[in-house]
């Protein structure tokens, strides 16, 4: 179906007669038969535009990169600034991995064509780690840069099976850290070796400046920290950790207290009349998780049974915070009959108003925690 322009297509998104967003963006015409693709094309299965600009982001880097990565293996790169020396040293250790050293092909051969060019000014970044590579007799190596250990961690947490929503947050919140990262070190593309504790203190230290609560800079230190926890593992650099243990106790912050049983009521009698009561009674019948029951579907509410529960697992609109998180919940009293009134109620939607939007879900959790 023909698309529509609007003034509002930008990052590459189009927007159908239906309303429905797409992801498109032309293939280089010397990567298409690589590719084995003119278009890069997904849909975007929203009407939201800022949705739809917000998982543009994932897919123009994942484009990038996938780019990057056919140019590399046709060896069309040939600009240092688009590819870090640790990204060209890996592609030229693939190459060159099982190839002897010592022999005269690769001496007096190989060698020799990768000199000839480099004398002409014709050899790419991978050709020039491949004649360091063989000059060393297979020894030379190049360390990640932070930017290297980064791309890599986030290339992982965009295959965790999360919903849209999480999804979208969690990249946001590790665009934040590093963002906040590459001030401290004036640039992402340093040597990862090269920075200890002296970095990750002036990272805490920076972002105490910069008026951050200290849980939140708490939580900017563990993206760091997992980031390099990943690259260490990934990379085989065998360094120690400089995050950690660089966390700080929030001063003040009081124990988690449960409500009392006449809190419990006042609280449930004070809630507004309609789904969001539903949430609050369920929640406190059943000590669930907020979002475990504002994800709730109508399939997974059983009131017939012998013995009446709510069954959380994962679908669509939200994932469990672990693995374990998935069970049966028995219904009981007032949480019954509040399941019972949702569920006469409510068709296939989930639990929320409205509907399971990030701001249906905010207004659930602030009528929770304002007790």
């Amino acid at each position: 179906m023909p698309s529509r322009k609007t003034s509002k297509q930008s990052n590459h998104i189009r927007q159908s007669q239906t309303g429905y967003w797409t992801f498109r963006r032309r293939v280089p015409a010397q990567l298409q038969e690589y590719l084995g693709r003119k278009e890069w094309k997904v849909a975007l299965r929203t009407k939201s535009h800022a949705e739809a600009a917000l998982m543009a982001e994932r897919h123009l880097r994942a484009s990038e990169q996938a780019f990057m990565e056919a140019r590399m293996a046709l060896g069309l790169i040939t600009d240092p600034i688009q590819i870090t020396q640790f990204e060209a040293w890996k592609s030229a250790k693939q190459k060159l991995a099982g190839w002897d050293f010592h022999s005269d092909d690769v001496q007096d051969g190989y060698a020799m064509e990768l000199i000839d060019m480099a004398e002409q000014g014709k050899l790419s970044p991978i050709g020039k780690q491949e004649l360091r590579i063989i000059n060393s007799r297979g020894n030379y190596r190049v360390n990640p840069t932070v930017k290297d250990a980064c791309d890599l961690y986030r290339q992982d947490q965009e295959k965790k099976g999360r919903t849209e929503y999480s999804q979208r947050r969690m990249m946001q919140a590790i665009d934040r850290a590093v963002r906040a990262f590459e001030g401290t070190l004036g640039s992402l593309n340093v040597d990862i070796m090269t920075v200890g504790r002296a970095e990750a203190r002036s990272y805490r230290e920076e972002l105490r400046n910069a008026g951050c609560a200290v849980g939140t800079a708490n939580r900017y230190i563990s993206v760091i920290s997992a980031i390099f926890t990943m690259a260490d593992r990934e990379f085989e650099l065998g360094k120690a950790n400089p995050f950690t243990g660089l966390k700080e106790a929030e001063a003040g912050k009081d124990a988690k207290m449960p409500m009392t049983p006449e809190q419990t009521k006042r609280f449930i009698a004070g809630t507004p009349e309609g789904e969001l009561r539903w949430i609050v009674r369920m929640l406190a019948g059943t000590g669930c998780r907020l979002s475990e029951i504002v994800g709730l579907r109508v399939e997974d509410v059983d009131v017939t049974g012998n013995i009446p529960h709510l069954i959380i697992r994962p679908n669509k609109v939200r994932s469990l915070k672990t693995k374990n998180s998935e069970r049966k919940v028995p219904l009981i009293a007032d949480s019954l009959e509040s399941a019972r009134e949702c569920q006469s109620a409510l068709n296939r939607d989930p639990l929320s108003a409205p509907k399971i939007d990030p701001p249906g879900a905010e207004l659930a959790r602030r009528c929770v925690v304002s007790m």
